[in-house]
C-alpha cells in the first residue's frame, strides 16, 4: 500500500499574492466603514443646520443673556391656570437656559419676566407666563425639561406671582 502525498507547491509568489489580496479586501471594508461613518456625520449636520431651534440672545440684565426662543400671545394657555377667565391673553416668552440651581434659576426668570414686562404693558396684556426651557441632551432633541412661572398684573398695576 502506497501513499499519495499531493504536493504543496506554496512559493513565496503564491503566499505573497494570498496576502495582498487579503489586505486589498481589507483595506475596501475599512474604506467603506470611514465612508458610511462621512455620511453619517454630514447628515446629522445638516439635521443640526436644519432643524435647531431659531433663538434670539436677549440681555435681560448687564450681565444675564439669554437665548429667548419664542414670544407668542396666547389666549389658550389661561385655562391651565386657576381664575384663567379673569386673565385675558397671556404673553408667553420661551426661552433656553444653561444655569442650574433654584436660586440662579429663580433669577434668571425673575429677570426674564422684568425684560417681558414692558412688552406686555405696552400691548395691554395683563397676564405673562415665562417658560424656561432646559434641553437634556442638546436643543435639537426634542426632550426637554419645562419650568412654567405665571405672572399677572393686579388691579392696582402691580404684578405678582399667581
Amino acid at each position: 500500500m502506497t501513499r499519495d502525498v499531493l504536493p504543496l507547491e506554496r512559493t513565496a509568489s503564491a503566499v505573497t499574492a494570498a496576502h495582498a489580496a487579503a489586505a486589498d479586501e481589507t483595506r475596501l471594508r475599512r474604506r467603506r466603514i470611514a465612508w458610511t461613518l462621512g455620511v453619517v456625520v454630514a447628515l446629522l449636520a445638516a439635521v443640526e443646520i436644519l432643524f435647531y431651534p431659531r433663538t434670539q440672545a436677549v440681555h435681560v440684565t448687564r450681565r444675564r443673556v439669554v437665548d429667548v426662543y419664542r414670544v407668542t400671545r396666547n389666549a389658550g394657555i389661561r385655562r391651565f391656570f386657576r381664575h384663567g377667565d379673569e386673565l385675558g391673553t397671556a404673553m408667553v416668552v420661551q426661552y433656553f437656559s444653561g444655569v442650574h440651581g433654584t436660586q440662579a434659576q429663580g433669577l434668571e426668570r425673575y429677570d426674564v419676566f422684568e425684560w417681558a414686562r414692558p412688552l406686555a404693558e405696552r400691548e395691554g396684556i395683563h397676564f405673562i407666563v415665562v417658560s424656561r426651557m432646559e434641553p437634556v441632551l442638546t436643543r435639537w432633541v426634542p426632550f426637554q425639561r419645562y419650568d412654567v412661572y405665571p405672572f399677572r398684573q393686579k388691579a392696582d398695576g402691580t404684578w405678582g406671582g399667581l
